[in-house]
């Protein structure tokens, strides 16, 4: 089973090799790790240009040297395609020098099946950006004043009215960049890639090869906790010191694998983490009663009736509308 593996998924990385697609960190397996097996990701950049050759699309921005780096927004689906989680970010503020520095630690589980952590951080420096975007402005501005004809006075307006924008934002927004932007360095070192690339490279999908767990869904016990664990209702039947059944390597990540090992296929939404109705229907009635409570009070799906005077058809069909409007 494990070299049936390895082979098609290197089988998939060489023909992307050969497409010329992006292939960042690992090219080839040799091993399958235990407890775990090898999926591959593909990130797509959105490099939208319009007729002037400004980029209009929400995932890259220029930088030095004709290169373009990754907003946010694609570094987003880097996280998600790495399996990557982040713990809780340290901010420091300092009022004197008006800086703003957040501290990021992540993780992944990597083709070996070893955690890598890697930490970075972000300074925000207000009056630096404050600089950097009133020249930015100024340039702007000049080139609008000598095409539109503009008074000097106007032109100092439209550089005053967009300086004050831009930083209002800034110091609104200072923290979050700061951790955003941590993370981001941190994303490009987990995953091998660079900080900025070519444009005609950025056309090209990313292949991202990561892990998830191989767990024994024919096990009952483990069938339930991670179903019970996707919907949110782990801790109510298994609290904090009780006798948790094991899943190997359980790990924050790992609980987006539920649309593979539950139901093999994927699906949006709250419908690619819900059991399917026979597996729904394998629980003690109580447990089905209080999934149904909380489905209906969290995703507002109306109950007929209270589930406690359900009949076991009546349970079933209630399921079924909840999955099927998920």
């Amino acid at each position: 089973m494990g070299n049936d593996v390895i082979g098609t998924i290197n089988a998939e990385l060489g023909g992307f090799k050969d497409k010329g697609y992006n292939i960042p960190g690992t090219t080839v397996i040799t091993t399958k790790p235990p407890f775990f097996k090898p999926v591959i990701r593909i990130v797509e950049i959105d490099t939208a240009m319009d007729s002037r050759g400004k980029i209009i699309g929400s995932d890259i921005y220029p930088v030095t040297g004709g290169k373009y780096a990754f907003t946010f927004t694609a570094i987003k689906r880097f996280i998600d395609a790495g399996r990557i989680e982040f713990d809780k970010p340290d901010i420091d503020i300092n009022p004197e020098f008006e800086t703003v520095t957040a501290y990021v630690k992540g993780s992944r589980f990597d083709i070996e099946g070893t955690v890598r952590v890697q930490s970075d951080g972000k300074t925000i420096n207000i009056p630096a950006r404050e600089i950097e975007i009133t020249e930015t402005y100024s340039k702007r501005g000049e080139e609008l004043a000598r095409n539109e004809k503009w008074t000097e006075e106007r032109l100092r307006r439209y550089i005053d009215m967009n300086v004050k924008s831009y930083m209002i934002q800034l110091k609104k927004f200072a923290v979050e960049r700061a951790i955003s932007g941590a993370q981001a360095r941190v994303v490009t070192k987990l995953l091998g890639m660079k900080q900025a690339y070519p444009f005609g490279d950025l056309k090209k999908p990313f292949v991202v090869l990561s892990v998830i767990p191989d767990i024994d869904m024919e096990d009952q016990r483990i069938k339930e906790v991670v179903t019970l664990n996707a919907i949110g209702l782990r801790d109510i039947y298994y609290p904090a010191g009780s006798a948790l059944p094991h899943v190997p390597h359980a790990h924050a990540t790992e609980q987006r694998c539920i649309r593979s090992v539950s139901s093999g296929t994927s699906r949006k939404g709250l419908e690619a983490r819900l059991p399917q109705v026979e597996d729904f229907l394998e629980f003690p009635v109580d447990r089905q009663r209080e999934i149904l409570r909380k489905l209906a009070m969290t995703k507002g799906v109306s109950s007929p009736l209270p589930v406690e005077h359900m009949t076991e058809e009546e349970r079933k069909s209630f399921y079924e509308r909840v999955h099927a409007a998920a």
